[in-house]
């Protein structure tokens, strides 16, 4: 078996994904300090199973993810994968190739594969035991190891002789012994004590459960005697009760019939009723109706005159219209005269317009004649010599003149340029300060940028814990509502309950809130006080006496019980205050304070007004309350069972012995506590609305803090906003400067090239200028030779120019005069539009008049049809008015024989009702006997229910269950009760016989015979149990001595092998010297430690702490290769072990291993060139890019150098 390949992925320094072949026998990895190479053997250790983090150089496992670098984020997740050759079957596994696989997420949640399949770190122990591969063994041997080794105490150095032997599982197939060992002795523990307990329970135990069986049989006697008893009493008044029915059936059929014929005559009486609001009804609607027409003619009336008027309005309309219309047509014949006029005007100034207009014509016709006379001389004046040298002077001294111009407008031009510079460079000056003073100003902004998110963030901080704080208010808020929400509910319950009586008799909720009866002061549990603690225990005592109720006296009571019986409103007992005598228990002369659990007498244990004295001590007077049954039994015996004794529970003891006790309803411990839980409901309400208003109040502070913190947010955002818009201005503003400062430097550049290029221009036209000064002296000598032949053209010429001076203002005053007729010419043509257009405003009136006439006479017509429609209608409506006063009139007649008949009717109905009465009354009568009936029912009903917890159907079908059953079996013990009870010819008697025997079996727990049976069989499993554990024990011992057997013997062969391996691997090393291993305790094989002894070379033997940092190191190498020869590993992993060795040692070293790489597999980490030299195959790490490692192949056989990441 060999170490193939291991696969890194994000472990560690390894971010990228890396591979390394460990093909080669001996494989070196090398590399600077700090590039990580021992991740590699971190990575193996980890693949391997390792669990401590510290191990691995990290304070938990999610340390081992490559956490990121200046150009790498962090992984996620790291991956390891460890591939190894088993061809050989050397672990348990039946493939070939092996690949364990190890992953871990940023949660520390990790996994394991084995081959592509999920596997657990047992099962990674399991394939890797007695390889010398598992964590802490001998194969692995990382920095500081050798040390570790040399400085290990003996037991901890016994660990790899273990590994070496074998022992790891024999060991820990041992300790899981132990356990289940120690697990067996302590169940067995258990087990013995709980037979022993069960023992002291069982004997007593089993006389209960006798006892108790006795007692079902005696009380199934009495159950079956009185329900069949009472079944029989009930049958009896059911027949009674019939009879009743019956009778009262035939009165019910008599008064139904009556009562069908009240209904009929009912009805009559509810139609008449109904058809005299009918007619009433229609007779006021007539009324009504007469009315409205009376008003509605009034009406058109009215309206008649309304457009009577308004007819008259539309005349009058019509008339001025008409006039308005000759009006009009008179200025339409004016100004169709005026227009007449206008349009020979026009025509005559329209002639002496184009009269001027001809005259102006000649006029440019002479004009343009003297202009060609004008050109052809000054033609003449250019062909003569002298106007040539004129000329060619003139442009000479256009050309001087020009040149000179020039020349000052370079000079201008340079001055400019030189004022430009100095302003672009003052300009340059003021655009740095004032980009300095904008980039100040840009870092003041930052920095208060800055300072305001830091605030922001703190407000942020702040709100969400405040919001916190306030979200948990609202909980307890919501949980205090519902708390309080909860406790009113129950005290509204409990008041209703109060107010409506419940829970007390019909009786006696129909005496206690009759407010017509004096006298009566209220039920018992009414008007005493019980603190909590005796509740129960007064409740039981006094039972139904509860409801009992106490008046004044006894002409209260029977007043009272009058009312009952004439309404049939049930029962009650009443206590008049004249005639209740109590008595009371001399505590002292039964010694019951010195009685262990004597709380007190009933009467003394609550609180009650004065004038109830006696009645209280006749229902509590001689009724004693004890803690509990035990020492209430013990009472009752010492005072020779002659009054009642009450515990808190509710158990009672009888005069005379009689025990009575179980669970039971809490209804009459309810009327006593009901008040009390009022008050205690109403204390918890404003507690809870005090702790609700208290919540309320904080949650507003917190609101209060959180609107201020919001608001305050919200300025910092706003003043955040501005400042970031504010920097963005002056950013904006920067930049323009820095790019006006750009354009400013190349202006700059571009003058200084200017005047460069000016500077040169003004050079060249100097030099023109001085040459054409000299041309222009030449030109004028030869010019004044020619001036006098030029002067006679000259005079030619100007006559012609005179002349064309005259016929130009010729041509102007014909212009003013065409210009003059043009505009009166305009002027006639806007009076004549203008009268045109008053012409046409004239005949679009006359269109309107004649529209509104034709609307006024349609309107008129409209007016005259509507009002003789108003003329029809009121003739209409006259009528309707005459007509519905008749019908009025008849209404009334109808409505008067109506009411003579309903009164007819409700004289029969008043005489049926009387019969209907007397009818009721005989069936109240029938119905107070039934009721009578049904209170002896109901007693019985209430005696079943309260004894035997059963109704009187249950009861009838429990008796026919058990005729069944003593028909199927009649050995049964249920049939022998069913036999006896039907032998009984007196069954109150045998009642009675039967309860006195099931008194004197005093207290019985029914539940004893289950329990029996329960412990019974618990007690037989657990004997099974306790001889299954002794011999379970006595098994793990046996297996406990056979493995440290085992142990001992493995331990103590390898110890001498790998001694006498040491010994010699010593001696090579050292080339000399003497070691040996001794074993600390050699009579405890198990537990004894191992010690190293050494002597190189010319010492004495010695301690290992006495020898030099090298020798230490050899000494701790010639121990690891001796538990090679004993207990080959398939592969070693040594980092830098070689780091304490000299050169000498360290060919030793290197010419050493060479001895075992045929048989294993090396994998050194070193800084050593000897070492190096050995290897086959390098791997070099270096760390090119911070915090990731790149690895560098080099195998030496094939001389190539390979980049693997």
């Amino acid at each position: 078996m060999i170490l193939k390949e291991i696969s890194l992925h994000g472990f560690k320094s390894f971010a990228r994904p890396v591979t390394l072949d460990f093909s080669s026998p001996l494989t070196a990895v090398v590399g600077p300090n700090g590039s990580g190479k021992s991740n590699i053997v971190d990575a193996v250790r980890w693949v391997l199973g390792e669990q401590s983090p510290t191990t691995l150089r990290g304070s938990q496992m999610a340390d081992v993810i490559f956490s990121g670098s200046d150009s790498r984020k962090p992984m996620k997740e790291a991956r390891v994968s460890l591939k190894i050759d088993n061809s050989k079957n050397i672990l348990p596994h039946d493939e070939d190739e092996v690949t364990i696989t190890r992953e871990v997420d940023q949660d520390g949640k990790g996994s394991y594969i084995i081959n592509g399949k999920n596997a657990r770190l047992k099962d990674i122990e399991d394939l890797l035991y007695d390889t010398g591969l598992n964590q802490d063994a001998y194969s692995i041997v990382g920095q500081g190891r050798v040390e570790a080794i040399l400085q290990s105490r003996p037991e901890k150095l016994r660990q790899l002789f273990e590994e070496a032997a074998g022992i790891s599982r024999h060991r820990n197939r041992k300790e899981e012994a132990e356990k289940r060992l120690d697990k067996t002795a302590r169940d067995l523990e258990r087990v013995n004590d709980l037979i022993n307990e069960i023992e002291r329970r069982l004997g007593p135990l089993e006389k209960k459960a006798e006892k108790a069986r006795k007692y079902k049989k005696l009380y199934n006697q009495l159950k079956e005697i009185e329900v069949s008893y009472l079944c029989q009493q009930l049958e009896k008044y059911d027949d009674s009760e019939a009879e009743l029915n019956q009778k009262a059936d035939k009165l019910k059929t008599r008064l139904h019939k009556l009562q069908q014929q009240l209904e009929t005559e009912e009805s009559k009486e509810a139609e008449l009723k109904e058809e005299v609001a009918d007619v009433e009804s229609k007779k006021d609607e007539l009324v009504d109706k007469y009315y409205q027409f009376k008003t509605r003619v009034q009406e058109i009336e009215n309206n008649l005159k309304v457009i009577l008027e308004r007819k008259q309005s539309l005349i009058k309309e019509k008339n001025r219209l008409k006039a308005e219309e000759e009006e009009i047509n008179t200025e339409i014949e004016k100004t169709a005269g005026h227009l007449d006029g206008l349009s020979g005007h026009l025509d005559t100034g329209r002639d002496r317009f184009e009269n001027y207009q001809l005259k102006l014509e000649e006029v440019c016709r002479a004009l343009e004649d003297n202009a060609r006379k004008q050109v052809y001389l000054k033609a003449r004046s250019k062909e003569n010599q002298s106007q040539k040298l004129m000329a060619s002077q003139s442009e000479l001294k256009e050309d001087l003149a020009e040149l000179q111009e020039r020349e000052q407008s370079y000079f201008r031009q340079l001055t400019r340029l030189r004022e430009s510079l100095n302003q672009l460079d003052d300009q340059l000056e003021a655009i740095s300060e004032k980009e300095a003073s904008l980039e100040e100003k840009g870092r003041e902004l930052v920095d208060q940028i800055n300072e305001h998110q830091d605030q922001l963030e703190k407000l942020n901080d702040r709100s969400e814990t405040i919001q916190a704080e306030f979200n948990k208010l609202k909980k307890e808020e919501n949980k205090a509502q519902q708390e309080y929400n909860r406790t009113r509910s129950r005290w509204q319950a409990l008041k209703k309950m109060a107010d409506k009586g419940e829970g007390y008799y019909r009786g006696v909720r129909s005496v206690w809130q009759n407010e017509k009866l004096d006298g009566i002061i209220g039920p018992v549990a009414e008007l005493i006080t019980t603190p909590e603690k005796y509740e129960e225990a007064i409740a039981t005592a006094l039972g139904s006496r509860l409801q009992q109720v106490v008046v004044e006296d006894d002409s209260v009571a029977q007043q009272a019980i009058e009312y009952l019986k004439s309404q049939q409103k049930g029962r009650a007992t009443f206590l008049p205050l004249n005639m209740i005598n109590g008595r009371k228990i001399n505590p002292d002369r039964y010694n019951l304070n010195q009685q262990e659990g004597y709380l007190g007498l009933g009467s003394e244990l609550i609180e009650y007004e004065a004038r109830l004295e006696e009645v209280i001590k006749y229902l509590l007077g001689r009724t004693a309350i004890f803690k509990d049954l035990k020492s209430a039994t013990a009472a009752s015996k010492a005072s020779g069972k002659r009054f009642k004794i009450v515990t808190l529970d509710g158990d009672i003891i009888n005069p005379g012995g009689a025990m009575t006790g179980g669970s039971q309803r809490k209804d009459t411990a309810h009327l006593l506590s009901r008040q009390r839980q009022l008050e205690e409901l109403t204390e918890k309400g404003k507690a809870n609305r005090q702790q609700l208003s208290q919540i309320r109040n904080k949650l507003k502070e917190k609101e209060a803090e959180l609107e201020e913190i919001n608001s305050n947010k919200a300025d910092i955002q706003e003043e955040l906003a501005e400042l970031r818009e504010e920097l963005k201005v002056y950013q904006t503003r920067l930049n323009n400067i820095q790019e006006r400062k750009s354009e400013l430097n190349s202006e700059v550049d571009s003058v200084n090239g200017e005047i460069t290029t000016e500077e040169k221009n003004l050079k060249t036209i100097k030099a023109k200028k001085k040459d054409t000064e000299l041309k222009l002296e030449k030109v004028e000598n030869q010019a004044s030779q020619q001036e006098s032949k030029q002067a006679d053209i000259d005079r030619i010429l100007q006559e012609a120019i005179n002349y064309e001076n005259s016929l130009q203002r010729t041509y102007q005053q014909f212009q003013l005069e065409l210009a003059r007729q043009e505009e009166q010419l305009s002027s006639r043509r806007r009076q004549l539009s203008q009268q045109e257009s008053e012409l046409l405003e004239y005949k679009e009136r006359l269109d309107e008049i004649s529209q509104e006439l034709k609307r006024i006479e349609a309107e008129l017509k409209k007016q005259t049809d509507r009002q003789q429609e108003l003329k029809n209608k009121k003739e209409e409506t006259e009528n309707k008015k005459t007509e519905a006063g008749r019908k009025k009139e008849k209404a009334q007649d109808k409505l008067d024989n109506l009411k003579a008949e309903l009164d007819k009717i409700t004289d029969n109905l008043r005489l049926d009702r009387k019969e209907e009465k007397e009818l009721e009354d005989e069936i109240h009568q029938i119905q107070l006997k039934t009721g009578k009936l049904k209170a002896r029912q109901e007693r019985i009903i209430g005696r079943l229910e309260d004894k035997y917890s059963m109704t009187p159907e249950e009861a009838a079908r429990h008796l026919t269950k058990e005729s069944q059953s003593a028909d199927n079996d009649k050995d049964s013990d249920s049939d022998n009760v069913k036999e006896e009870s039907e032998k009984v010819k007196d069954p109150a008697a045998a009642i009675k016989k039967l309860e006195k025997k099931i008194n004197r079996l005093g207290q019985v727990s029914l539940g004893a015979i289950d329990d029996y049976k329960e412990l019974k069989e618990r007690y037989d499993y657990l004997e099974s149990e306790q001889e299954d554990l002794y011999k379970a024990k006595e098994s793990i011992e046996e297996v406990i001595a056979d493995l440290e057997e085992k142990m001992s013997v493995l331990f103590h062969e390898t110890y001498q092998e790998v001694n006498e391996q040491f010994k010699d691997i010593f001696t090579r090393l050292f080339m000399g010297g003497e070691a040996c291993l001794e074993l600390t305790e050699p009579d405890d094989l198990l537990n004894t430690g191992v010690e190293i002894s050494a002597s190189p070379p010319g010492k004495k033997l010695q301690k290992l702490s006495l020898l030099s940092g090298g020798e230490k190191a050899m000494t701790a190498i010639s121990l690891v290769f001796a538990f090679l020869k004993v207990k080959p590993s398939p592969f070693y992993i040594l980092d830098e072990i070689d780091a304490p060795l000299d050169d000498a040692n360290i060919e030793i070293f290197a010419d050493f291993i060479q001895e075992f790489v045929e048989d294993s597999q090396f994998i050194l980490i070193t800084h050593r060139k000897q070492m190096m030299a050995a290897a086959d195959c390098i791997y070099g790490v270096t760390m090119a890019e911070s915090g990731i490692s790149r690895l560098v192949s080099l195998n030496l056989e094939e001389d190539s150098v390979e980049a693997i990441s």
